[in-house]
């Protein structure tokens, strides 16, 4: 079985191999791409010695750089950001919020922007660049670790397993990072350790491990792979399904929830990522990182394998030959014209006899007038003195320049309009057309910047719930600047919540990083200054074609201002905007329902007024015909009373029969307790004889009831049974 160095040994050189070509490249690209009259970099070195050995002109006028900065620069301006976007799980776009204010609280304590810069120049240069991810304690005393990027300056220090197949390299299963540091530095570091410096080359890299007084390490990630089970429970208290594995839940635990028939488990392998510091011909130190991904990130120019050799190219490559025209072309122009004398004076010695030490000045200083002699001794006429026609600049040097210029940007699709020189583009929609071809000719370039900044959301996605571990109060960075706190708490029963604060009199955020599913992006717009001008300049334009919206969106004209208290401005127009406006009040349609709901409560009121008036004098007249009823019936019984004697269960029927008849009436027509209430039996008088006084006026006792309680006999006629009423 192998070592462990035996296994990075192997490792290193594979990617060594792997990378060989696109390396050679890369060096003499940056090389070319920061070529100037100095280090002549733009020029072979062979021609460049012999036209220097013979005094002839060797010029380097660097258009590459202008081509390349506008791409960095384009970058820089833009700021690339970390974005969050709520998927499931319990997210919540609050929540999505926090995790844009932590990210951005990273970058600017980490100074990304810089970090960034480092990292374009590289990919634009050369063709690749990189930043990484570390962690470390908050300060000098506390136990708190923070995450942080950090730069890597040189790309050439970087190496990752060739095996990937994600453009970020996230699927890496192995990378290094070659530091060289003083040797004062890892004394005192790692003690103990100075026999590791012995020159030797435990990764066989191709430099010397001993520079000087600097040694060289190498840190190695790399991914151990474990098999373990996945469990899907339901959390009884928010009954929401929880991910655990079985390694985090031990055995005796997961045997119980397996027994339970709503648990279901399936295989999984986890990657726990490892770090080692290798020094010479040891392994210096080894610890656990915390992610599961391997903390580097790469962006690329363009990335291609060719006959088995990988390949990376950035922005200078293609214009290498175009370059080299334009220098060749610019340093034989100037010989040429070098190389002629200047324009001399034509004249007789006769002519000039006497006066020679003027004419001698003739081409080095700004005469008033040069003498000569227009007559010889003899009287003979002296021809005037003439100068030679001036040296003519060969045509064939300027049309060569010219051509070198127009395939430079040719091969870069960058033009003249692209790089700021005016073009025949009026309108702002022919210019704005202009530019974007210019962009989409090198949008590759800000696309895997893109790549790597979702790629780095990532991994603090991954990180922040385990480093961030212990309740604390976090600072938020908001994307304009302001900061605000969150108490970011491990055991919080949901992604996101508010509460208020009674004693202190304010707001408390709470945050649990563990909670919800979250999708990462990159924000490739522009920065928040550009935008902010932007919504300036478009409310401007809205509220003076529109005066009448001032009390609805004024407030985000002021909030969009940079100039002293807009913001207070802006909060205090705010506090008079519509709650509809602001989606804190009924919506129209709902304020339309609202007004027809009023309109039917008065209609149905005013309807039950006059029913009621209509109620009271119907009333009024059933009971009075009702009573007039009764009377007649009391006297009918009280006449058969007399023929015949009283049958009880016969008066009973006939009793709950006049009832029926009753309640069928007008005056019956009362709530269904009353009428309960009325056929309850009379305990007091110790009788079972239901009440028939349901209709009876209060103070008045039915006839009917009053003879049931007596127990007077009755007789009833002979005839069809009647319905006794339940």
């Amino acid at each position: 079985m192998a070592t462990f160095l035996e296994t990075a040994k192997k490792r290193f050189q594979r990617c060594q191999a792997w990378e060989a070509n696109a390396r050679l490249h890369y060096d003499y690209d940056v090389k070319f791409a920061n070529g100037d009259a100095y280090n002549m970099y733009q020029w072979p070195d062979t021609i460049s010695s012999d036209r220097r050995a013979s005094d002839r002109p060797c010029l380097t006028t660097n258009v590459v750089k202008q081509h390349n900065f506008s791409i960095i620069n384009d970058a820089m301006q833009n700021k690339p950001g970390i974005k969050y976007r709520a998927v499931g799980a319990g997210a919540s776009k609050e929540g999505a919020d926090i995790w844009d204010g932590i990210a951005r609280q990273i970058e600017y304590t980490s100074s990304f922007q810089s970090i960034l810069d480092v990292a374009t120049k590289s990919q634009v240069e050369g063709g690749v660049g990189y930043w990484r991810v570390i962690t470390e304690f908050e300060n000098d005393k506390s136990f708190n670790q923070v995450i942080k990027f950090a730069p890597i300056s040189d790309a050439r220090a970087v190496y990752i397993d060739p095996d990937c197949q994600q453009l970020s390299c996230s699927d890496a299963n192995f990378a290094f990072i070659f530091n060289d540091m003083l040797m004062e530095e890892f004394n005192r570091l790692y003690p103990g350790n100075e026999d590791a410096c012995s020159g030797t080359t435990a990764l066989g890299e191709s430099y010397s491990w001993i520079k000087k007084d600097h040694v060289r390490v190498a840190e190695y990630f790399y991914v151990e792979e474990q098999k373990d089970t996945l469990v899907l429970i339901e959390d009884q208290e928010t009954g929401q399904s929880v991910t655990l594995l079985k390694s985090q839940i031990g055995q005796g635990a997961f045997r119980l929830l397996k027994a339970d028939a709503a648990t279901m488990t399936r295989p999984v392998v986890t990657r726990q990522v490892k770090w080692a510091l290798i020094a010479g011909n040891k392994k210096i130190e080894e610890t656990d990182w915390a992610g599961k991904y391997i903390p580097i990130i790469k962006i690329v120019g363009e990335e291609i394998v060719i006959d088995g050799l990988l390949d990376r190219k950035g922005h200078t490559r293609a214009m290498l030959d175009a370059q080299r025209m334009l220098n060749y072309w610019n340093s034989a122009s100037v010989e040429f014209g070098a190389l002629q004398t200047k324009t001399p004076w034509v004249v007789a010695k006769e002519a000039v006899d006497g006066f020679e030490d003027e004419w001698a000045l003739a081409n080095q200083e700004n005469m008033a007038y040069l003498l000569w002699n227009s007559k010889a001794e003899d009287g003979a006429d002296i021809a005037k003195p003439e100068r030679i026609a001036p040296p003519v600049q060969a045509m064939a040097y300027a049309q060569g320049a010219q051509q070198a210029r127009a395939e430079m940007m040719m091969v870069s699709g960058q033009y003249e309009n692209t790089m700021g020189q005016q073009g025949n583009e009026r309108t702002g929609k022919a210019i704005s057309e202009r530019q974007r071809q210019g962009d989409r000719a090198t949008y590759h370039f800000i696309n895997n910047i893109g790549i790597g900044i979702r790629f780095s959301g990532e991994i603090l996605k991954d990180l922040i719930p385990k480093i961030y571990d212990t309740k604390r109060v976090m600072q938020l960075l908001g994307e304009d600047g302001v900061e605000t706190q969150v108490m970011l708490d491990p055991n919080a029963k949901q992604a996101w919540e508010k509460r208020k604060m009674v004693q202190e009199f304010s707001v408390e955020q709470i945050f649990n990083p563990n909670i919800g599913e979250y999708a990462v992006y990159a924000d490739m717009g522009p920065g928040y200054a550009t935008r902010r001008e932007e919504a300036w300049n478009a409310f401007n334009a809205i509220l003076t074609q529109s005066p009448q919206l001032v009390s609805v969106i004024g407030d985000l004209l002021l909030a969009a201002g940079d100039f002293p208290l807009s913001q207070e401005a802006a909060a205090r127009l705010r506090r008079m905007v519509p709650p509809v406006a602001l989606g804190e009040g009924p919506s129209q349609e709902v304020k339309e329902a609202q007004q027809q709901l009023e309109q039917a409560k008065g209609l149905v009121g005013q309807l039950t007024e006059e029913n009621a008036t209509l109620r009271i004098a119907a009333k009024g007249r059933d009971e009075a015909n009702l009573v007039a009823g009764y009377k007649g019936e009391t006297e009918r019984l009280k006449a058969l009373g007399e023929m015949t004697p009283i049958d009880p269960m016969a008066l009973q029927m006939l009793v709950g029969q006049l009832v029926s008849e009753a309640m069928a009436t007008a005056l019956g027509k009362q709530t269904v307790a009353e009428a309960k209430r009325a056929m309850l039996p009379d305990t007091s008088q110790g009788t079972t004889a239901h009440a028939a006084a349901a209709g009876s006026m209060p103070g008045q006792m039915n006839p009917l009831m009053a003879m049931a309680r007596q127990g007077q006999p009755s007789m009833v006629p002979q005839g069809p049974p009647r319905q006794v009423m339940q």
